[in-house]
């Protein structure tokens, strides 16, 4: 999640999933790539998200044919759990993540307040 571009660059947001199965199979392999690195970043209030996908190098096409496998598709099988609507680029996000006139949808129902909170402005969206 980031608010603005300075998240990108605090390592304590990063994390590495310890289970991936459920995205590239009981395996939990991408073949295909040297040194594969998936980066997915979501703008903090609007959830909008964008996937993007580097390596160090790919291998030869020859290569993997000879071994009968086939290089993983990497976009496609994460994008299925990513709403429809993901940013095309990084920038995208950062611009919704900072932006202040987002607005979650539908109708405030209800809220709360604790005794360690300070009381919330009746209008405020969250």
């Amino acid at each position: 999640l980031v608010r603005s571009e300075e998240d990108l660059r605090d390592a304590s947001r990063h994390f590495q999933p310890l289970f991936t199965h459920q995205v590239f199979g009981p395996r939990e392999e991408i073949v295909g790539y040297e040194d594969p690195h998936i980066q997915i970043v979501y703008a903090t209030n609007s959830l909008l998200p964008f996937i993007s996908f580097r390596c160090a190098d790919k291998v030869e096409a020859a290569q993997l044919a000879e071994l009968s496998v086939a290089a993983t598709d990497v976009y496609d099988p994460v994008r299925r759990f990513a709403p429809a609507d993901y940013a095309h680029s990084l920038q995208e996000v950062l611009d919704s993540a900072e932006s202040s006139s987002f607005l979650p949808p539908g109708e405030r129902v209800g809220g709360y307040t604790t005794a360690s909170s300070v009381a919330a402005d009746e209008n405020a969206p969250f």
